[in-house]
């Protein structure tokens, strides 16, 4: 039998004053970078804007107040509601596990309704109708006064120069999805 012969070298080095460092925990922070809604259904955009994440894998969970959740980083959400909605956001890994609140406030707007009230002034020969708008939840409109004019104003104004008469006034008010809702009423006009 032949014998072999092994030379084993061990170097260690040791280096005065290093010391290996666990990462710092992360401080979870929520960031809504989208909510300019006015109704539902509303989708905001969230992100995650924590610290002491840096190359570390971790696991997010997002729960978004209306029994809805979410494991993406940068998750976005849609309300169907309106209402005040308490969002949290859990950031959890080998380095720790950090939480944050924010409250997203989407709000409520009442169903379209068209509605008007009038007041007349004599004008030597004609009528002054003023017209105050007092739909809801509109943000166009298209009157048509009886007598062939028309109007998109607000609050518009509007002489009648025939004689005493009876003319049906018609407001047809949009909503910002341009659901419509119309009010029709009779309106006298009397030359005193």
């Amino acid at each position: 039998m032949l014998a072999k012969t092994f030379t084993c070298l061990t170097l260690v080095v040791l280096v005065a004053g290093c010391q290996l460092e666990e990462p710092a925990a992360p401080v979870a922070k929520i960031k809504v970078t989208e909510n300019n809604c006015v109704g539902a259904p509303c989708t905001v955009v969230f992100s995650d804007a924590s610290e002491n994440v840096s190359i570390y894998d971790w696991n997010y969970q997002w729960e978004f107040g209306d029994g809805t959740k979410s494991t993406e980083k940068n998750p976005s959400h849609s309300y169907v509601t309106g209402g005040s909605f308490k969002v949290k956001f859990t950031l959890s890994g080998k380095y720790g596990t950090s939480s944050d609140t924010t409250t997203v406030v989407i709000k409520t707007i009442p169903p379209i309704s068209a509605d008007f009230a009038t007041t007349q002034e004599l004008l030597g020969d004609s009528v002054k109708v003023s017209f105050t708008n007092k739909s809801v939840s509109a943000i166009k409109y298209d009157w048509d006064f009886g007598d062939g004019k028309i109007s998109h104003e607000t609050n518009p104004l509007h002489n009648y120069v025939n004689k005493d008469s009876t003319y049906t006034v018609t407001l047809k008010a949009y909503d910002k999805a341009s659901v419509f809702k119309i009010k029709s009423e009779t309106l006298e006009v009397k030359r005193k």
